[in-house]
């Protein structure tokens, strides 16, 4: 129960305003005089609310009330004054923290109650602020022991693009220097730079993970947006290092090589007997097209299977055959051999823009041309018949860009954290889906330095943009 303290050297009125408040259960304790109050505060204390007059004879209410905060900084007081004394009783709330103050003669004892009941939720509400401040301040001081003795780099920026985190092991990856309160952008190596401009600019601030080579480590870098209210206000990196994980992969991609090449040569026998097969049946319609679904079904196992020692050889950390690279005949090129072939028998429009005088690229031209069919692969799974797949590149932030966009269903928020993963079938595939293009486009960026994200999301449709980094390019001589 409320215990409250009344203090007023009118015995007649202190006598009154404490029956008043009993009647409303509160547990009231009255003194005549300051000293009086201020033994009870120190004997009997804690006391929730204290009433005290403004003018009385040893001490007033003002000293009363400065003694009163020192003894206990929680104390809510509400004191009664005269008219002639107002100015004093407002001085004393907005100086020595004071809650409320009552004009003598008070109009009822209600008046009184009211006031005493505001103030005890004041004081509440207070001192759930001040637990939950606590809570607070001990759940930070936790996570920041927690950023500063894990071994994983962690580096967090504000919406200004400012530094407002960097652990032990970010500043040692930094060349030993916090860099907190400067612009990330300026701080960060240029691989890294890249990453967090590309992302701002086409990947809507969903959270990303991606692999950076990183002198004789492989790092992995996890991007994620921080919110406030829905809006974003900054980010977190988190990079850890997985070079030992990457070589237990080396292990794995070994053994699934091993089981690629044992599966080509009889599939190739597969594919041919179907194709026999398909002669045979050509007189009934119905076999005829089983075995015309079945083909394509071999087909695009077989194309898995072709591109499977590719991604198996990206991991393991092969060569690349670097050369000067035109992407717009390679472009050209590549979309008029798939408009020849499975765009037509889609019966799906490609549209082609390319932007005037692209640089040329110092690249792997095989590469390339995988990573653009992988692409448009993808995008003619999740087309319909009639539907228009797009690809548009472009120079944006000293780099060239690719996009490759189609009308299919949009990606789910769920699925964007899985998009890129290495997976055979994908549960929501297509049967002549395989899963592997976006796994092994993310394979071949992640070789030649640069990223691949996913864009443009809206009701449909989904685009997935390739940036090929500034450091690749070159102008023709």
């Amino acid at each position: 129960m409320d215990r409250i303290l009344i203090v007023d050297d009118d015995e007649a009125l202190l006598h009154l305003m404490t029956f008043a408040l009993r009647r409303e259960g509160f547990r009231v304790e009255g003194a005549v005089n300051g000293l009086d109050a201020l033994a009870l505060l120190r004997a009997r204390g804690p006391f929730v609310v204290l009433v005290t007059d403004m003018m009385m004879p040893d001490i007033s209410g003002l000293e009363l009330l400065r003694e009163a905060r020192q003894i206990d900084p929680q104390l809510e007081v509400i004191i009664i004054t005269a008219a002639g004394s107002l100015e004093t009783a407002i001085s004393a709330m907005r100086a020595h923290g004071a809650f409320d103050y009552l004009l003598k003669p008070l109009e009822s004892m209600d008046q009184l109650s009211l006031a005493v009941e505001r103030a005890i939720a004041h004081r509440r509400l207070q001192m759930e602020r001040e637990a939950l401040y606590l809570r607070v301040q001990s759940e930070a001081e936790r996570l920041s022991a927690l950023i500063a003795n894990t071994g994983d780099a962690i580096l967090a920026a504000n919406d200004k693009g400012e530094l407002t985190i960097v652990n032990p092991a970010a500043a040692h990856l930094l060349g030993g220097e916090n860099h907190v309160g400067q612009p990330a952008i300026g701080c960060l190596p240029d691989s890294l730079a890249a990453i967090v401009t590309n992302w701002q600019a086409v990947s809507n601030h969903y959270p990303t993970t991606l692999e950076v080579l990183w002198k004789d480590t492989v790092q992995m870098v996890n991007l994620t947006p921080l919110l406030s209210d829905g809006v974003w206000v900054g980010w977190v990196m988190v990079l850890r290092d997985i070079t030992h994980f990457k070589k237990l992969d080396d292990l794995k991609s070994q053994m699934l090589r091993e089981a690629a090449d044992k599966i080509r040569y009889p599939l190739v026998q597969a594919v041919n007997a179907l194709a026999e097969l398909d002669l045979l049946a050509s007189q009934d319609e119905r076999i005829s097209g089983i075995v015309y679904r079945l083909t394509k079904v071999w087909g695009r196992i077989q194309e898995w299977v072709d591109d499977l020692p590719t991604m198996i050889q990206l991991d393991s950390g092969f060569s690349v055959h670097l050369s000067n690279v035109n992407l717009t005949f390679l472009l050209e090129e590549v979309t008029a051999d798939m408009l020849a072939g499975r765009l037509r028998d889609r019966g799906i429009n490609l549209v082609l823009k390319v932007e005037h005088s692209l640089p040329l690229l110092r690249s792997d031209q095989h590469l390339l041309t995988q990573l653009i069919k992988g692409l448009i692969n993808r995008a003619i799974m999740r087309s319909k018949r009639g539907s228009e797949i797009r690809v548009i590149a472009r120079m944006h932030l000293e780099q060239v860009w690719l996009d490759v966009s189609d009308d299919g269903p949009a990606v789910s928020e769920q699925e964007l954290p899985h998009l890129f993963e290495k997976s055979i079938v994908r549960l929501d595939a297509s049967p002549e889906n395989t899963g592997v293009e976006l796994a092994l486009a993310k394979a071949i960026m992640d070789r030649l330095g640069g990223q691949i994200w996913i864009g443009g999301q809206g009701p449909i449709g989904s685009t997935i943009t390739v940036c090929l980094p500034k450091l690749s390019l070159s102008t023709e001589s």
